[in-house]
């Protein structure tokens, strides 16, 4: 992390992105979470589209699920053909926030008012 750290001042903008891309998935793995959503968000506007994927899915793991989704869409929309795993990825981390943010229940509930007489419930 050191290294990435002196690196950043020293490279052209292009490189600089990519370089607060490796800190911040060095955060990421030390589970820095504030520190990786910093770097992460420098990579972004140094135009690092994949920080956007890992940032959104801090965000996830950290249920700010409105950070998340507009992180995770922005990729999605961006993303190439060589994104594709990313983007299987994204795609399912939205869908699991749309369940989360609609505050939808996909189990099946029983009625809480049950006939005593109906013979199919014993």
């Amino acid at each position: 992390m050191v290294v990435a750290q002196q690196g950043i001042a020293h490279v052209n903008a292009s490189a600089n992105a990519n370089l607060w891309y490796e800190l911040g998935m060095a955060h990421t793995a030390k589970r820095r979470d504030a520190d990786a959503i910093a770097a992460f968000s420098s990579a972004i506007r140094g135009g690092n589209l994949q920080a956007k994927f890992q940032r959104g899915q801090i965000y996830f793991r950290k249920n700010e699920f409105a950070n998340a989704k507009l992180d995770l869409e922005a990729f999605m929309t961006s993303a190439g053909p060589s994104l594709s795993f990313a983007k299987q990825i994204a795609g399912s981390l939205l869908a699991e926030l749309a369940r989360k943010l609609d505050g939808s229940n996909t189990y099946m509930r029983l009625p809480t008012h049950l006939d005593p007489n109906d013979e199919q419930r014993h």
